[in-house]
């Protein structure tokens, strides 16, 4: 879309689409954000608990995994308590 109004109005054409459609991608933003933080990250805290509660019965193979998974989560949880910042999520 914006290379087409690019197309056939330059960067003024491209902005106007941008600001007009801007509100129907800050609430698909708003909403993955809110499903993310609401539901997603908790049910990746409850992995968690699960994995160290029952730690001693998975195989070696996926015990491989937990470092990784607690890393995740953590980040996640720092993220959105915002001390990091965003660039060193990349790391």
């Amino acid at each position: 879309m914006l290379s087409e109004a690019a197309q056939r109005g330059g960067a003024s054409e491209r902005q106007a689409l941008g600001q007009q459609r801007f509100p129907e991608f800050r609430d698909l933003i708003t909403y993955d954000n809110d499903q993310f933080r609401d539901t997603l990250l908790p049910l990746y805290k409850d992995m968690l608990k699960t994995f160290r509660e029952k730690y001693w019965l998975a195989q070696p193979s996926t015990r491989e995994h937990y470092a990784t998974l607690l890393r995740f989560v953590e980040l996640w949880n720092r993220h959105l308590e915002r001390p990091l910042p965003p660039e060193l999520l990349l790391h």
